[in-house]
């Protein structure tokens, strides 16, 4: 079996500038994907209050203090910048 080494995209360089626009690495820390249960958002908005976000609307995200929530589709978002806090039942969490 290959043996799978993790690169960047990058892997290390100097930023790529091509007629006008930049192409650099960013870390954003943390990203898990969010998926709630039926029924479950009261429950998700009570766990995320710490980081002083709630579970977006559509085509909306929330940041607050480093911790950034991003509608990603029905029920569901990407929470990016902070580890995900203990969701329970309440959602499928994906790092």
């Amino acid at each position: 079996m290959p043996e799978l080494i993790a690169k960047t995209a990058l892997a290390g360089r100097a930023p790529v500038v091509r007629g006008g626009t930049t192409l650099a690495e960013v870390d954003l820390g943390p990203i898990t994907s969010v998926a709630l249960f039926p029924g479950q958002e009261k429950a998700v908005n009570k766990a995320l209050k710490p980081l002083g976000v709630s579970f977006p609307a559509p085509n909306s995200m929330a940041v607050k203090d480093g911790a950034t929530i991003v509608w990603t589709g029905r029920e569901q978002a990407f929470l990016i910048g902070v580890e995900a806090p203990d969701l329970g039942d309440a959602a499928a969490v994906t790092d």
